[in-house]
């Protein structure tokens, strides 16, 4: 999995509270990224009508908070980690 293009940013609220976004997708399954001025986009192939990808988020007043777009890059980087290896399982007979 890639981590695509991620935003931390004041929301647009009453308290402009601080909110991360986050997208990882496999780079062998995306067609074309594009943007406008309120939008990343991108067009997905599709294998067997089916697409992949992982979205998060981060508001800065949830319990146990990310509060700043450093803690929000670690916090990405060490999920990006944990969907390129999976855990495996070995049974012995």
């Amino acid at each position: 999995m890639v981590l695509h293009s991620f935003i931390w940013k004041p929301n647009a609220g009453i308290d402009n509270d601080k909110l991360g976004i986050a997208l990882f997708y496999r780079t062998e399954n995306h067609n074309q990224l594009t943007e406008d001025d309120l939008s990343y986009i991108i067009k997905f192939k599709t294998v067997n009508r089916k697409v992949e990808y992982y979205f998060c988020a981060a508001w800065e007043q949830e319990q146990y908070a990310i509060k700043n777009i450093s803690e929000f890059t670690t916090y990405l980087n060490e999920t990006q980690m944990l969907l390129n290896n999976p855990p495996t399982l070995n049974v012995k007979k």
